[in-house]
């Protein structure tokens, strides 16, 4: 087992600013592809550039896209968010599909770090209460009854009549019934 996980920043998973709860903001600010027009190992970024950039900044008009030719050196895909993180990723010898592979990855993601988790549960509005569950707020001479005989508490706590209820609620109506019946012939 690898012990990577122990250098990483403790953190609270939480969405930025409360992302998504009017409206979703794209966090990805900023994407900047940089490469050379003779490499070979460009040649990957310039295929996106021909082929899909255009469809790219169509889809994501909150992006700013910016092509910036550089003489021999690597090709490298800039993004910066809005939080201010700024991810390098090198592109060498990747084709054109990967490059968008990636590019639709920055769009999706917020930018910030990969972190450990350091609690399973958080609130940002903590009760001196403990955590909810189904029996908080539930009489508590709940936990001791027998639910599922004593009808008082299953009316309580609105649950649903069993097949075996049913089942007996049916026979009682038929013995009824033929009671009735035996009944009618009697008086006539």
């Amino acid at each position: 087992m690898s012990n990577t996980h122990l250098f990483l920043i403790p953190a609270i998973v939480s969405a930025p600013l409360k992302n998504g709860v009017g409206r979703y903001v794209g966090q990805l600010q900023r994407v900047t592809l940089k490469f050379c027009k003779n490499r070979g190992d460009s040649r990957g970024v310039r295929d996106f550039i021909e082929r899909y950039l255009v469809d790219y900044a169509k889809n994501n008009p909150g992006v700013v896209v910016y092509v910036k030719p550089r003489r021999h050196r690597p090709p490298v895909l800039v993004s910066e968010f809005l939080n201010g993180e700024r991810h390098e990723l090198n592109c060498r010898d990747f084709d054109g599909f990967q490059v968008g592979q990636f590019l639709n990855l920055y769009t999706k993601i917020c930018g910030r770090q990969e972190s450990r988790l350091t609690n399973s549960l958080y609130t940002s509005h903590p009760s001196i209460q403990g955590p909810w569950t189904p029996w908080t707020n539930r009489d508590p001479e709940m936990a001791v009854a027998d639910l599922m005989n004593d009808k008082k508490w299953r009316e309580k706590a609105n649950l649903t009549p069993t097949a075996t209820d049913l089942v007996l609620e049916m026979f009682k109506q038929q013995q009824m019934d033929s009671q009735h019946q035996l009944e009618e012939k009697e008086a006539q």
